[in-house]
């Protein structure tokens, strides 16, 4: 949960204006494990305890609401289905007779709603702010800093509040070792670990971690497959065959040493045949080239080095 998951990681900016006396609110709700923007997602607005307004989200998460009056408490109703709904006010009342300034207040603050999960209980954000904000008769929007330390805190301790302690614990060595599992590769081993975690707590975090495994053991199994069939057909010489599986093992792959040295050892293997080949037929000049194609494919072997400096010679 991100640092300022508990207001919704949207990015709302909030400006009072003086010459119309009014509130604009420019609200972006985004999913708080992705970072994505919420689809659907409604922000209903009550003024003094009655329903105002109902907005809804695009696809790009946005929202406006334009025009609120001041003199109002508003409350703030941020929803959509499977997620925990939110709840932020806004008393624009003033303290004293002080006129506001001409000018703009623009205030944003980050805030996401994050999905319901099986371990936590977040019955108390159905009634209790997240975030209080006030007007203050300067025109700049405040908040009440105690009272979001207070509500992290709630939240915080809410995440497992289903969950025993034992389960607590259990959850907590299989998510942790199944992540370590997967960090050394093992993912085969990590996916077993990750599934007996999703049976205490079935929340998206751990189901997003299930798919990255999934999806990196199926590449793993993939490029070990290349792999067997490549050393198959270069044990039995077959290089054209192994070539192919090799090339498709360093795609799946780019940066696995093994079918790269591979690939070099059978391009070096065609090019030292094709030179020896011509230094059969007495074709110094197409030998030499190809033996000069060797020495870069390999610069430290001197299988061929009496034949390449005799090569050398002759076309002098």
């Amino acid at each position: 949960m991100k640092l300022f998951a508990l207001l919704i990681l949207s990015i709302i900016s909030i400006s009072v204006t003086a010459q119309d006396a009014a509130v604009q609110l420019k609200a972006r709700i985004l999913n708080d494990h992705t970072g994505k923007p919420l689809d659907g997602a409604i922000i209903e607005t009550y003024k003094n305890d009655t329903l105002f307004r109902s907005d809804t989200t695009l696809s790009n998460g946005r929202i406006f609401i334009d025009q609120l009056p001041l003199e109002v408490h508003y409350k703030f109703v941020i929803k959509k289905q499977g997620y925990v709904s939110k709840i932020a006010t806004l008393d624009t009342r003033l303290t004293d007779n002080d006129p506001l300034p001409m000018i703009e207040y623009p205030m944003r603050f980050n805030v996401s709603l994050f999905e319901i999960c099986s371990a936590s209980d977040y019955e108390f954000m159905q009634t209790e702010p997240i975030v209080k904000f006030y007007i203050h008769h300067s025109g700049n929007i405040m908040f009440d800093e105690e009272h979001i330390k207070m509500m992290k805190k709630k939240i915080y301790q809410a995440k497992n509040a289903k969950l025993s302690a034992e389960d607590r614990e259990a959850f907590s060595s299989y998510y942790n070792n199944g992540v370590e599992l997967m960090k050394i590769k093992k993912y085969s081993e990590g996916l077993d670990q990750l599934l007996e975690a999703k049976k205490i707590v079935d929340c998206s975090y751990v189901l997003d971690k299930i798919k990255n495994c999934e999806r990196e053991l199926k590449i793993q199994n993939s490029y070990n497959l290349a792999i067997e069939k490549g050393d198959h057909y270069f044990r039995e010489g077959k290089f054209s065959e192994a070539f192919e599986h090799y090339n498709h093992a360093s795609i799946i792959k780019p940066d696995e040493k093994h079918p790269k040295d591979q690939l070099l050892e059978i391009q070096y293997s065609k090019v030292l045949e094709q030179a020896d080949q011509f230094y059969s037929d007495k074709d110094y000049e197409s030998a030499l080239e190809y033996y000069n194609q060797a020495v870069q494919l390999k610069s430290d072997e001197t299988s061929f080095k009496k034949k390449h400096n005799k090569c050398q010679r002759k076309v002098k």
